[in-house]
């Protein structure tokens, strides 16, 4: 996360507040998805459907976090 490297404090919160199985499903999806040439994000395989609803509820999280 060097992009927060400067709310690394306030990422270390947030990861607090997620469950057991809010960290199972981060390092889940997180193991899929790699940087590009680009630098955007591609996703090795496609996502569920759980792991879509999963992943929109932790970015509608991370926003009020200001985190996106």
């Amino acid at each position: 996360m060097k992009n927060f490297a400067d709310d690394a404090d306030r990422w270390e919160e947030f990861k607090k507040l997620l469950s057991q199985e809010d960290k199972a499903n981060l390092e889940s999806i997180l193991t899929k998805a790699r940087i590009n040439a680009y630098n955007g994000v591609d996703l090795n395989t496609t996502l569920t459907k759980q792991e879509k609803t999963w992943t929109t509820n932790i970015v509608c999280q991370a926003i009020l976090w200001g985190f996106c």
